[in-house]
């Protein structure tokens, strides 16, 4: 329901589709409709797809203001006060519902291989940005490109015998490598068996993304924001990354700040500049300039 997301939808040539207040007429916008609900709804339709099939479950309430059961919060104490004394038990506030999350996502998977398809289907998940509680001072997410806001979970969950042995041994070697979102497209292209189709070939050149079930390939740079012409953001918030290596300012930063996450995922030593390379060359093309100049 966010930004109404479903005008980008509703013209697919879908054959099931639904929104947050179709499964929940009171749905928040932020939230969606109930995720437990969400997945009652897909494992009633799923069944029905023709294989081979693609198909996007989203759930949402881990979004602010985070959906959570009161009588199964593990996480405690936990409060939904965002007040800088009460900072653990907000981050608590939001495991609780990324708890509850987990559960839905858990009975999805359990039901769905336990059906005829389910036994052909690979399930990638992965999320929109994580959420800062003060690890850089601030709160929540659109606010800076530490990684605290955009390290999200990713996974790649298939039957035995579904992946070839090469394809599996792909995946796992990324497991302690940067992966990024623009790698979804290729892989889900290549489990759909189309990645080498003339046509999707002839793209391959310009997509910033590669498939996780073919051998990685050199680091590319990739330019990153999370100020976007659907979703703008209050200030300027650009950076670039290749490999390990990340680059990223504000608006009222007077320089770029440069990271090694290999050594330092926290973020605590700004290397400066010049330990990016030409990431601040690139980064200044592809954003037009230092987001801290007029």
């Amino acid at each position: 329901m966010f930004a109404n997301s479903r005008l980008w939808v509703q013209d697919l040539p879908t054959k099931f589709q639904c929104g947050g207040s179709d499964i929940e007429p009171t749905a928040d916008l932020d939230l969606g409709g109930d995720d437990a609900l969400l997945v009652e709804r897909a494992l009633s339709e799923l069944p029905k797809l023709q294989q081979p099939f693609f198909a996007t479950v989203h759930v949402g309430n881990t979004h602010v203001p985070y959906k959570v059961d009161p009588e199964d919060s593990p996480f405690q104490p936990s409060l939904s006060s965002k007040s800088p004394e009460d900072n653990e038990a907000y981050r608590n506030f939001y495991k609780n519902a990324v708890y509850l999350q987990d559960k839905a996502i858990g009975r999805f998977l359990r039901e769905m291989r336990a059906t005829e398809y389910g036994k052909n289907t690979v399930v990638i998940f992965t999320s929109d940005h994580g959420e800062s509680f003060r690890e850089h001072d601030q709160v929540g997410h659109t606010g800076s490109l530490y990684d605290e806001e955009l390290h999200v979970p990713g996974w790649v969950d298939a039957p035995d015998g579904l992946l070839t042995e090469d394809e599996r041994a792909n995946i796992a070697a990324r497991r302690t490598a940067p992966v990024f979102s623009s790698d979804i497209a290729p892989t889900v292209l290549d489990l759909l068996g189309l990645y080498d189709h003339p046509v999707v070939a002839s793209y391959l050149p310009t997509m910033p993304g590669e498939s996780w079930l073919r051998p990685q390939g050199t680091p590319k740079a990739l330019a990153f924001t999370n100020c976007s012409g659907v979703w703008g953001c209050a200030f300027r918030n650009w950076g670039a990354m290749r490999g390990f290596m990340k680059l990223h300012a504000r608006e009222w930063d007077s320089t770029w700040r440069c990271f090694d996450l290999q050594k330092d995922p926290l973020e605590k030593n700004d290397l400066g500049p010049a330990a990016c390379g030409d990431l601040v060359d690139f980064a200044e093309k592809v954003h037009g300039g230092f987001p801290g100049s007029p």
